[in-house]
């Protein structure tokens, strides 16, 4: 996998933890009794938040689910930009 999108993926999962994590603190919960209401171990969220590892989007999900949240897609770039990138052999990011 070419290192820009390492570094993205990176970046992206930051930017995310980072707000995930703001919101659990002003909501005053636990990463134990968040982890509980996720549905997984109650190591895995410290994990998620040290970035030691980036959840699955099943798991993203329900951890904006569980804060009072939610994600939502927008589009970035318009059609043409990225059939162009394509063209080209590379995504609107490279």
């Amino acid at each position: 996998m070419p290192d820009s999108i390492n570094n993205t993926k990176v970046d992206l999962g930051s930017e995310f933890i980072q707000v995930f994590i703001d919101r659990r603190i002003a909501l005053q919960i636990t990463t134990e009794t968040l982890a509980e209401e996720i549905g997984v171990g109650e190591r895995l969220v410290p994990y998620w938040e040290s970035r030691e590892r980036l959840p699955r989007v099943f798991n993203l999900l329900c951890w904006a689910e569980a804060l009072g949240m939610e994600l939502v897609l927008k589009e970035k770039y318009n059609g043409e930009e990225v059939q162009r990138q394509r063209r080209k052999g590379r995504t609107p990011n490279s």
